[in-house]
């Protein structure tokens, strides 16, 4: 859920690239093959539906099929740890077990939020439920487009609804409505957003700012406001300041009485337990003199 922003950064980019670059990131901490199928099929939808090539469920598809290819022909993608199969020999049942296209797909043609079992408190956490529950969502959405609702120019409801709808299945909704917002977000347009959605969020400036300065670097974007350049927290000093020899004093002093105290804390509470282990106190002594 967090290789979104790569879609904008790749957006000057090919479909391959992109994958390569979701791939990297992605498998920095969730290295299983179906994380990496997933984080470059999410970052391969935002970086195509913004650059007005993924407008329809076929192109969903046809990007969803790359995505299940690119990592199945990538030797070291779809079997980690076998990265050499010279040495190690990887059999087809290995392959199968890491990667079934089957499963892939079977997530994926999802047609209602119940097939996926989202709130299934054993598998709720599992990849494929997430990415088919925002793929869905994204079609249930592109489905929308001719409905009443956008005829009486409401499209402004539809990602209220359509997210609404999905995290009200339960389950790891945070996650799941996380990766859903991002593809609806890249169909619909900041514009489409529901504006007391926007005005709710805590720190909504600094977001925003935060967006317009990634897609500014992306080469999509306009001018930041120069305040607000001013104030950036990506610099050395996270935008509040360097802090000063006495400062820097200061926290070094009470850094150091904290480790302290933890340690006197640590300390009596050992002395505690080996006296209670050694049966401290009258009852000790009477225990050592086998009069108990």
């Amino acid at each position: 859920m967090r290789t979104h922003p790569l879609g904008i950064m790749c957006i000057g980019k090919t479909l391959d690239e992109t994958f390569e670059i979701a791939a990297k990131m992605g498998r920095t901490t969730h290295i299983d093959p179906r994380c990496t199928v997933a984080c470059c099929a999410t970052t391969g939808l935002v970086r195509g539906l913004l650059r007005g090539e993924v407008t329809s469920e076929e192109e969903v598809d046809a990007i969803l099929d790359q995505a299940f290819s690119y990592v199945q022909n990538n030797e070291s993608l779809r079997n980690p740890g076998h990265d050499d199969a010279a040495i190690t020999p990887v059999s087809s049942e290995q392959d199968r077990t890491l990667l079934d296209k089957n499963e892939y797909e079977k997530h994926l043609k999802a047609t209602h939020y119940s097939d996926l079992q989202l709130d299934d408190s054993q598998k709720m956490g599992y990849v494929y439920k997430c990415l088919a529950s925002a793929v869905l969502a994204l079609r249930l959405a592109m489905r929308g487009k001719f409905s009443k609702t956008l005829l009486m120019n409401e499209r402004v409801n539809l990602f209220e609804e359509t997210i609404t709808d999905l995290i009200m299945q339960g389950g790891d909704a945070d996650t799941n409505g996380c990766v859903a917002g991002a593809l609806l977000g890249a169909w619909l347009g900041y514009s489409r957003l529901p504006k007391h959605w926007l005005q709710g969020i805590q720190n909504h400036n600094w977001l925003l700012w935060k967006c317009e300065a990634l897609s500014r670097q992306s080469g999509v974007g306009g001018e930041l406001l120069e305040e607000l350049d001013k104030a950036t927290d990506t610099g050395p000093d996270g935008g509040r300041g360097l802090f000063s020899d006495e400062e820097l004093n200061d926290r070094e002093r009470g850094l150091l009485e904290k480790i302290l105290l933890k340690q006197k804390d640590r300390r009596e509470a050992k002395e505690r337990e080996d006296k209670k282990r050694s049966g401290g106190g009258i009852g000790g002594l009477l225990k050592s003199m086998k009069l108990t």
